[in-house]
């Protein structure tokens, strides 16, 4: 199987950061590009101190696409890398992105949620693991 296309969801842990590095040193070695994906909640009809939380959070996570992104390019300079941020459910999104954008691969953090909200509501990379239609590598 050949590999072009990585998607690389982040969300500021340290485990989506070991993520984003294994990811930049596969995709050197198979020659592929890196798609960089971070997801912000989507907020419908809510109160307004709720929809300036998720405008802080959303400008909180360009802030991060926009440095992962600026770091990968420093390190690898001769692969095609791109950024997205995206609105809605996390894992939904990110089958979403993976399916559209024809990607072969999704190199994840094995963890970035709580220890407690985790285990309550199923880690987003179990989700993506189980409902996936391409192979998904987990990094600890």
């Amino acid at each position: 199987m050949m590999i072009k296309s990585i998607l690389v969801p982040i969300d500021g842990s340290r485990h989506a950061e070991k993520a984003l590095t294994y990811a930049l040193e596969m995709a050197e070695k198979c020659e592929a590009g890196i798609e960089i994906l971070t997801v912000v909640p989507e907020v419908v009809s809510s109160p307004d101190w709720m929809k300036e939380y998720t405008e802080k959070m959303k400008e909180k996570s360009e802030e991060m696409l926009s440095e992962s992104f600026r770091m990968a390019k420093e390190i690898i300079l001769d692969i095609n890398i791109s950024k997205r941020l995206e609105e809605g459910l996390t894992v939904e999104k990110i089958l979403e992105i993976a399916e559209r954008g024809n990607h072969d691969m999704i190199v994840m953090g094995s963890r970035g949620l709580g220890f407690v909200k985790g285990f309550l509501l199923g880690s987003v990379s179990n989700k993506v693991v189980n409902h996936a239609e391409i192979p998904v590598l987990i990094v600890k």
